[in-house]
């Protein structure tokens, strides 16, 4: 089973399944690596060098059924809104920044495996890179929109107040297998 979402003229946004349910908008586990289809190329989130410590990159790789990420939105049950973005409390995005309006209801999770989660570094606001981190580390909390796409709370955050106009940040692969995840702002095709 595959969802899919236009995001721009050759861009779409998907996740992978074993024939399982993919976010129905509860908070439930859901199941299925983390992929995107861009320029008819199918890439997955995977540990670069199959590395296992904190920092290692994030990349592109091909679907070669050792995909590492799976979403995962068991450990945000009773966080924000039962574990959805809540326009009414600014959880979990920034008050002020119009982004809780704009993913009202989408469901809150982690990108993890079994050494970490997909986070973002200490890079500059609107430069982050995806990395491996400890799950609870900053940057690995993501918003699934209602079209799969994924938005990194942190980014979207510290580049909001850090005084610059809202913007959500996704996950983006620029569909170059062994190029390192980045997080983009949505002005352009992302994950």
């Amino acid at each position: 089973m595959r969802f899919k979402k236009k995001l721009g003229a050759a861009a779409a946004v998907l996740i992978a399944t074993a024939g399982l349910a993919v976010g129905t908008g509860s908070a439930a586990h859901a199941s299925g690596s983390v992929c995107t289809v861009i320029n008819g190329q199918l890439g997955c989130a995977n540990r670069a060098g199959g590395g296992t410590v904190v920092n290692t990159a994030i990349i592109g790789w091909h679907n070669d059924g050792n995909s590492d990420f799976f979403p995962d939105a068991g450990p945000f049950g009773s966080f924000c809104n039962h574990g959805t973005v809540d326009e009414h409390s600014s959880c979990p995005f920034a008050a002020g920044s119009g982004l809780n309006t704009q993913f009202n209801g989408d469901v809150i999770l982690q990108l993890d495996d079994s050494f970490g989660c997909i986070a973002t570094g200490a890079e500059a606001p609107g430069a982050y890179k995806a990395i491996l981190n400890s799950c609870g580390a900053n940057g690995y909390i993501f918003v699934q929109t209602g079209g799969n796409a994924m938005v990194n709370v942190r980014a979207s955050n510290t580049w909001f107040t850090s005084g610059h106009s809202a913007a959500a940040f996704y996950l983006f692969w620029d569909a170059n297998f062994g190029h390192q995840l980045t997080y983009v702002d949505g002005t352009i095709e992302s994950w």
